[in-house]
Order: structure tokens, then C-alpha cells, then sequence
């Protein structure tokens, strides 16, 4: 598994842990592993690819296809639910690690995951932000009231490792209830300007 150690990774090798499968967090050099059965590319940058478009692409894309090309077994990726009209450099990137694990291992499986939330996510995201601003008592300011899906991360990883015991193939949509930001504040307890 690469991406072991960031937020969905870490969650997703607890669980699988947790039902008997042996995990080998994998680093950003592809080293063939002819014992494994299952390849799980969940690493990605997230932070800073507006910043550095050039590595942007290559750990969300170019790395995913070069561990996928050497691998002779299951293969799921693990991308954006925002792949699929990308706006910004993060999200192009990460349709274009779609299309590169494609093009290596057709059979594969493509997952694209909305919005993850949950223990342990990095304070810059979404929910963590809300979080802390309602804490500070702080009115949240809406920018748009387009709808989010964001996911539970307890529910994207049973979906996930659904799809990783079943070995199926194909692209799939992981997402939670669609929800404004305004509904998420007000589930957490806040006020929206």
C-alpha cells in the first residue's frame, strides 16, 4: 500500500489489519513485491500542487502508473470524487493517475472517494476547519451552496475494503449524503454569515 501513513491510508491499513490481511506500506520507489496479491495506491499530494504542478503530477499520476505497470495482481487506485471535472492542479492530476493506471493494468480498480472526514485528518481540511472556527465562535462564511458529498471515513473504508476482498474491477464513487456547507455547519452547532 503506498500512502500507508496519510489520513485514508492509515485508516484503511488499520482495518485490513484488523481482518487478517498482512499491509507492506510501500515508499514512492516502486519495488516489485512478487509475494502480494493486492496493490492499493492511496498516496497522493494534496498540499501544495498549485505550487508545484511538476510534482504534483508525478506523485499523483506518473508514480501510480509506475507501481502499477510492474504489478501482476489487483490493482486499486484511489482518486477524487473531483477527477472527474478537474478545476485546480491537485485534481487534474489525480484524473490523470486515473488514466495512467489504466493504461497499465485495464483490470484494475478505480475509486474515486468524496470528501473524507473523520479522527486524525490533517487541520487544513474541510471539516477540521469548520471544526475550529465554531470553536472559536466564529460565523462560518459561505462561499457557494453547491452541494459536497462529504464521506465518513469509517464508511469509505468498509467500501473500500469491500472492493479489495472481492478483487473488483472497474470505477467506482465513494460519497456520503449530499450536503451544503451551510447543513454541515449546522450539524456541527455553528452559524453561517
Amino acid at each position: 500500500m503506498t500512502g500507508a501513513s496519510g489520513f485514508v491510508g492509515s485508516h484503511l491499513k488499520t482495518a485490513l489489519e484488523q481482518r487478517g490481511h498482512t499491509v507492506t506500506p510501500l515508499g514512492r520507489q516502486p519495488t516489485l513485491h512478487p509475494e502480494a496479491d493486492a496493490l492499493v495506491l492511496c498516496g497522493a499530494m494534496v498540499d501544495g500542487c498549485e505550487e508545484a504542478p511538476s510534482e504534483a503530477m508525478y506523485c499523483n499520476a506518473l508514480n501510480p502508473w509506475r507501481w502499477a505497470k510492474g504489478f501482476r495482481g489487483y490493482v486499486l487506485f484511489i482518486s477524487t470524487g473531483s477527477a472527474m471535472e478537474p478545476e485546480n492542479v491537485y485534481q487534474l492530476s489525480k484524473r490523470l493517475g486515473e488514466e495512467a493506471v489504466l493504461l497499465a493494468c485495464p483490470d484494475c480498480c478505480i475509486v474515486r472517494l468524496n470528501y473524507p472526514y473523520g479522527e486524525g485528518q490533517a487541520p487544513n481540511r474541510l471539516y477540521p476547519r469548520l471544526i475550529k472556527q465554531i470553536g472559536e465562535g466564529k460565523r462560518v462564511k459561505i462561499s457557494h451552496e453547491n452541494k459536497l458529498y462529504p464521506t465518513p471515513i469509517a464508511y469509505a473504508v468498509t467500501r473500500l475494503i469491500d472492493l479489495i476482498e472481492t478483487k473488483t474491477k472497474g470505477m467506482f464513487v465513494v460519497r456520503g449524503k449530499p450536503k451544503t456547507v451551510r447543513q454541515i455547519v449546522g450539524e456541527l452547532g455553528g452559524e453561517c454569515e
